[in-house]
């Protein structure tokens, strides 16, 4: 029934967790096949993977090495070489509650399994991991997820396309393009796919019982930087799209005053401490901040896209 498909790269010690998390699912019978794609680890997954295998699991494991080329190649190369009716497109640090692919599969045979529905999953921080006011905020409000903004379960905007934890069908998604591999890095090429076939008729409908722990510690820091790669990435969107230039913000990236830098680099201060000694939240500061990485982002994109016509 299932292809779990599975991009990694040098994430060992949490895929481990990964994959034995799917020996405890509670409808193992609905497991097809795991396919892991290696994009070029240079750490020890080919020995957890090789541990695994010793484990004998329940369902078929197929492991796929090649060199780094960014997760829309490798979740490809994954579908290409799947045989399950669905897939599941998860990450190596997304964790499965016991009950996820008994979840998804229980909303799929809802909607009679139609080969244009797709389930939407529910991706959380784990009980056991410290969680920060502002990671609470890019779960929920859209900076990197944003279940709480959804505005029908039933029909759920291409936008919400988090191929963190997704299923939908393999003959569906085979049946046009895949993953755009003009996108270098995990930033875009999942929504960008997702307009494509939602063009072709793909129904989304969002499941929050299908549960994926998501194992990856984010800083305010940290996350200033995949701004500036989604940034960059609308850029490329935008080339493929262009009617999308508004949504994209791609006109956004104006000029601004000095004052206005000035005052954005002591919110970007004030924010950057707080989530390290804060137990409150600041939304808007949050937002106003990392739209400024963003732009960043764009600006480099116009600044490369200038560079290669000249």
């Amino acid at each position: 029934m299932f292809s779990v498909v599975i991009p990694t790269y040098n994430r060992c010690e949490i895929l481990s967790m990964v994959l034995d998390a799917y020996l405890k699912q509670t409808h193992q019978n609905l497991i097809k096949e795991i396919i892991i794609i290696d994009d070029g680890s240079t750490d020890d997954t080919k020995s957890v993977i090789d541990r695994f295998f010793e484990r004998f699991p329940p369902f078929n494991v197929i492991y796929l090495y090649q060199e780094n080329s960014g997760p829309a190649e490798a979740r490809n190369k994954g579908i290409q070489s799947s045989s399950g009716e669905i897939l599941l497109l998860t990450g190596d640090d997304i964790v499965p509650h016991p009950e996820m692919i008994k979840e998804h599969f229980a909303k799929h045979k809802m909607y009679n399994l139609d080969n244009n529905i797709c389930i939407l999953g529910r991706t959380i921080w784990p009980e056991d991991m410290k969680v920060t006011p502002f990671m609470k905020h890019i779960q929920e409000m859209g900076l990197q997820f944003g279940y709480s903004i959804i505005p029908d379960q039933n029909d759920v905007p291409f936008t919400f396309f988090y191929t963190s934890n997704i299923s939908l069908h393999r003959d569906f998604v085979l049946g046009g393009q895949l993953f755009d591999t003009d996108f270098p890095f995990a930033a875009w090429e999942d929504i960008e796919m997702a307009y494509r076939l939602k063009k072709r008729g793909l129904r989304i409908i969002y499941n929050s019982r299908a549960l994926g722990y998501h194992y990856h510690d984010i800083s305010y820091a940290s996350f200033r930087g995949r701004q500036v790669k989604c940034g960059y990435a609308a850029g490329i969107f935008y080339t493929k799209h262009p009617e999308l230039e508004e949504f994209l913000g791609i006109n956004s990236s104006k000029k601004r005053p000095l004052s206005y830098k000035f005052y954005i680099k002591l919110i970007d201060i004030f924010c950057s401490l707080s989530d390290k000694h804060s137990a409150k939240s600041y939304p808007k500061l949050y937002d106003m901040a990392m739209s400024k990485y963003y732009l960043e982002g764009i600006d480099k994109w116009k600044s490369s896209s200038k560079m290669v016509k000249e």
